[in-house]
């Protein structure tokens, strides 16, 4: 890895490769991942997705599943610009072989999850069929484990046809 790079683990919708090249022209996929003890939610609220959008909270003996990505600090400026709402964290993710990797990621401000809950209201926690459709089709473009993918799909989604980025799916 370049010293003029950074380690980036997602596990939303910057899973598929043609919504993280979007932005984010440097990415280069590293590995796919695990982070322990946090699990999969969605809260906030997103314009651009129509919906709440994926987050992830401490959540002792949960998986979190996704992908490793190299990208430039050049790049990591226009993903800050990009996870309005989420702050950046640095995460152990486990790989192969029982190697670990550091990474940072992104995890919602409260302030963004309590903005979810005012815009949402009933709806609080759900994502659009478009924005789940692109987390699925990026498990499944990285190979992610089907039991992963079958409960990402579980999740309940708002139908939505105006959604800007409907041509990921």
């Amino acid at each position: 890895m370049s010293q003029n790079t950074i380690r980036y683990f997602c596990y939303g919708s910057n899973l598929l490769s043609d919504r993280i090249h979007v932005r984010l022209k440097s990415a280069t996929v590293i590995s796919n991942g695990t982070l322990d003890d946090y699990k999969l939610t969605f809260s906030g609220y997103s314009k651009l997705w129509k919906g709440a959008t994926a987050n992830i909270i401490p959540h002792q003996g949960s998986k979190v599943i996704g992908v490793i990505w190299s990208i430039t600090y050049k790049d990591l400026e226009q993903l800050n610009l990009q996870e309005d709402g989420y702050r950046l964290i640095a995460v152990n993710i486990n790989v192969d072989q029982g190697e670990v990797i550091e990474c940072i990621t992104y995890v919602q401000t409260n302030e963004e999850i309590q903005r979810g809950k005012d815009i949402l209201g009933s709806q609080d926690g759900i994502p659009s069929t478009v924005y789940k459709g692109v987390i699925i089709k990026g498990a499944v473009e990285h190979k992610l484990p089907e039991s992963y993918i079958e409960m990402i799909k579980t999740f309940k989604a708002i139908e939505n046809v105006d959604c800007e980025l409907a041509h990921l799916v």
